[in-house]
Formats: structure tokens, C-alpha cells, sequence
């Protein structure tokens, strides 16, 4: 007992997140009237930061929230994050990128009004 205890408090420490916020999407599609699952994506942000390297697709959307910005991803092959930028007319630029913070770490740099996505 005293084992399952333990590993049952190790999974919810490494479940738990305290300084990130997350962002599951989902996609769906219409095949026949009904809603078939095709993709799904669990980002983390990382807020006021950007990764600063030459994206795969920059896109500008009118909106407000990034969930647009992720699913865009999501379509996109080799889609690993997503820099989303606050525009000054409150638009959302969408910056898709072919790698992660983990592997470009001295391009992940501060930025405010900015939120980097990555997969989880």
C-alpha cells in the first residue's frame, strides 16, 4: 500500500503544474453529420517570452484569442510551438515554428505581449 501511495503522489506532482498555463485544442471535423476527432494538441505557455528563430508560416488573425494561432499548428506538418504576438490593432500574429525552446534555448528570450506555445 504504502508503494501505490507513493507513486500515486509522484504522478500527481508530475501532473501539477504551478508557473505555466496550458491550452488543449481539439479538432474536429464534419464527416456525415457527425464530429470525427483528427487532431489534438496540449500547449504549454510561456508568457512574455518569445522563441526568436525564422518561422515555418507567419499568420495574422482578428481575434483575441491563440486557440486560433494553435490549431493552425495543429494543420501544419512540422509544427512544433507557436509565438503568438499581440499586434498594436489587437490583432494576433501567429508565428508557427518547426522546433521547441528545448532545442533552440539561447533563441527563448524575453518578450511582453507575447505567449510561446509548446507541446507538452
Amino acid at each position: 500500500m504504502m508503494i501505490f501511495c507513493s507513486i500515486f503522489i509522484y504522478w500527481m506532482l508530475l501532473l501539477s503544474t504551478t508557473c505555466a498555463q496550458h491550452q488543449q485544442i481539439r479538432r474536429f471535423s464534419q464527416i456525415s453529420g457527425k464530429n470525427v476527432f483528427y487532431g489534438y494538441a496540449n500547449m504549454v505557455a510561456h508568457q512574455d517570452h518569445i522563441l526568436n528563430v525564422t518561422a515555418l508560416q507567419t499568420i495574422t488573425i482578428n481575434t483575441t484569442s491563440p486557440a486560433k494561432c494553435i490549431t493552425n499548428c495543429i494543420d501544419v506538418e512540422n509544427c512544433n510551438s507557436v509565438n503568438v504576438i499581440i499586434e498594436q490593432n489587437g490583432d494576433l500574429e501567429c508565428q508557427l515554428l518547426d522546433t521547441d525552446r528545448f532545442r533552440n534555448s539561447s533563441s527563448f528570450i524575453p518578450q511582453t505581449e507575447s505567449t510561446h506555445y509548446a507541446i507538452k
